[in-house]
This record gives C-alpha cells, structure tokens and sequence, in this order.
C-alpha cells in the first residue's frame, strides 16, 4: 500500500507541496545529528504545569478536533489549540482549522493548498494570554512556526510515524503535563522503546525523523507540541541540557 507520504513525495499532483518543502531554510544532516543526541533531549525550560493546568481551563472552548472527519472513528477525543495563526491561503469550504490537522493528510487531501509548519508564524492571542508559556513564547519570539496543545482523553494518541526527513525544515520541541500517564515511545529498529525519566513541563528537543507512537493513558494529557524555525539552531543549543541526568 502507497504511504501519503510516498504520495507526496513522488507523485505530480503534489508538487506544489515538494516545491514548498524544498524552498526552506534547512538543518543540514550533520547539524542534525550533532544535536540530536537521543529521541528527546532536555532543555533548560520547564512550564509550570500546576499554573497552565489552571489556566487551560478558559481556552478549553477553543480548542478544535486535531485531525480530519476520518480520524474520528478511532480519535475521537483528540483535541489542539493552536498558538500561532496561519499566513498561507485556505481552499474555499474546506470545514477545517488548519492548525490542528496533521500536515501530511492537509496537503494531501489539498494539492493546491499544501500547508507546512512554516506557514503558521503569527503569534496568537491566546498564546500571548497564557501566563505559563510566556518565557518560551518570549525567548523564542521570532522563530515560532506551528505551535500547539494537543489535550488527549483516555486511549487518544498518535499511530506511528515520522514527522520529517532530514535534511529538516523545523526544530520539534515537545513536553507534557503528565509523563505517567504518556506513553511515547520510539522505534529502536526492532520494537518500540518507552521514553523513561520524562519530567513533568520539561521541553524537549525530539527527533521526529524516527518512528515513533504515542498514547494517553488518563484524561487531561496535554502535549507542548512546539516548532521553530532551522534558524533558532543556536537558541536550542544554549538551552540544551547534554547531561540528561538532570
């Protein structure tokens, strides 16, 4: 069976996608590989998640389903908020937010409209009014690309996949408020491996270019689900914590 992205990367009908992709700055595979050291590694920054939990509650209504109308079958208590706003142009009735539907199925169900995270660059209000995020949306102020919450009931996740190729048009932070509960796990090239020793809050640098699912095991698990601009590089890399024993 033909992957969607298999699709995107070598049929006609998306070229538009390829020639968007292809246009943007990149991290070289070596700068790739001299930062990411494991699947996720940890940064310097941590979010109170006892203030974000309290502060959550108001944008609850404003949060959208994270996927398209098929996904609801087998997620359908999967949720995103988006903190930056899209500058790309949208299809005509399209019945979406953008912001809160995998990119990859986007594009593909939308030829002529493919979207990336780079499109998604206009810091939002509700990321502004979110006490708990200030630092990370400060510090990083003019590198955000598609920035999320993802809020998971019981048993929603991610199936497995891959998020990028590299050479890598983003950087992928990523936390969440409940590690207990968090089940992510990598492909070590035989199974799928836990992440152990995930702190509450703490951001991450993580490598989507591997294989990798995810499943909730309580309600109310939020993922800091955040991209940066190839260019924040040096910002990540002073922010990088290389003894993971933290």
């Amino acid at each position: 069976m033909i992957s969607i992205n298999d699709e995107l990367e070598k049929n006609p009908k998306y070229q538009k996608y390829r020639d968007k992709w292809f246009s943007l700055p990149m991290v070289n595979e070596e700068d790739y590989a001299r930062l990411h050291t494991g699947n996720l590694v940890p940064l310097d920054i941590v979010i109170d998640c006892d203030v974000f939990e309290q502060e959550i509650k108001s944008h609850l209504s404003d949060f959208t389903y994270w996927g398209l109308k098929r996904d609801m079958s087998r997620f359908p208590f999967r949720y995103g908020l988006g903190l930056t706003d899209i500058t790309a142009e949208l299809p005509d009735g399209h019945g979406y937010n953008p912001t809160t539907v995998p990119l990859d199925k986007w594009s593909y169900q939308y030829p002529d409209y493919p979207l990336i995270e780079s499109d998604f660059t206009v810091v939002n209000d509700s990321f502004k009014s979110i006490k708990s995020l200030q630092y990370y949306m400060n510090e990083f102020y003019e590198y955000h690309y598609r920035t999320c919450i993802l809020w998971w009931e019981m048993e929603q996740g991610f199936v497995p996949h891959v998020d990028t190729a590299v050479p890598a048009p983003q950087i992928r932070l990523w936390g969440t408020n409940d590690p207990e509960n968090y089940i992510f796990s990598f492909w070590d090239g035989e199974k799928y491996v836990r992440e152990e020793n995930v702190e509450r809050g703490r951001l991450y640098l993580c490598d989507t270019s591997i294989k990798h699912v995810a499943t909730a095991q309580a309600n109310n698990v939020y993922t800091f689900f955040f991209a940066l601009h190839p260019n924040s590089y040096d910002l990540v890399k002073k922010h990088l914590i290389l003894d993971n024993d933290i």
